[in-house]
């Protein structure tokens, strides 16, 4: 049995998911490193914090690591830019999909590329390559 189609907005869904995620795992090693630089002056770190910021790394970690397997990526530690790279490719499949269909109904490339960027809108600093050339 064949798998069921990807929808068109999946790209866009999983853009917004790579945000999250990336910014999770951001603030989730800067708390790690605070406490790691109070340790080094000498402070005092309870250890409910220091086990709190550690369980947060590990459910980052983690949850990144679940997003990289659904864009098919194969890794045992979270890598931001191959998830990037693996969703602009996936993003410019979808784009030349949709590309597909709006040649196949007769649509100008003006309105072709008005429809790609209302349907993959990607987060500012995160838009895809779309290297399509026009048929």
């Amino acid at each position: 049995m064949a798998a069921p189609p990807e929808p068109w907005d999946s790209c866009t869904k999983l853009w917004w998911m790579l945000l999250e995620a990336e910014k999770d795992l951001s603030t989730a090693i800067q708390k790690c490193e605070d406490i790691r630089r109070e340790r080094e002056r000498g402070r005092h770190v309870r250890a409910k914090r220091t086990e709190a910021a550690e369980d947060d790394l590990h459910t980052a970690s983690l949850h990144f690591l679940h997003l990289q397997r659904q864009l098919g990526l194969d890794a045992s530690a979270p890598d931001v830019s191959a998830a990037k790279a693996a969703l602009r490719r996936r993003s410019a499949q979808a784009a030349r999909n949709m590309r597909g269909v709006g040649l196949q109904l007769g649509f100008p490339n003006e309105l072709w590329h008005k429809v790609v960027h209302a349907a993959l809108p990607c987060p500012e600093g995160l838009a895809p390559v779309l290297k399509i050339s026009p048929q």
